[in-house]
């Protein structure tokens, strides 16, 4: 199966999972770190990845 995977993919969608009922900071939060984490790990990072944020309480 490992042979069939691409070398470069397009992954567009990030689920957050969350203990708080702070939606828009928690995903504010999670898109800035992982841009910071795009950037630090040399990945393009075109900025329009949605992000879902969903809280288990």
């Amino acid at each position: 199966v490992s042979s069939l995977k691409p070398k470069k993919f397009h992954e567009w969608l990030v689920r957050v999972y969350y203990k708080s009922s702070d939606y828009q900071n928690v995903q504010q939060k999670a898109e800035e770190f992982f841009h910071e984490w795009c950037r630090k790990n040399k990945f393009i990072n075109s900025g329009n990845s949605a992000f879902i944020c969903i809280c288990s309480d």
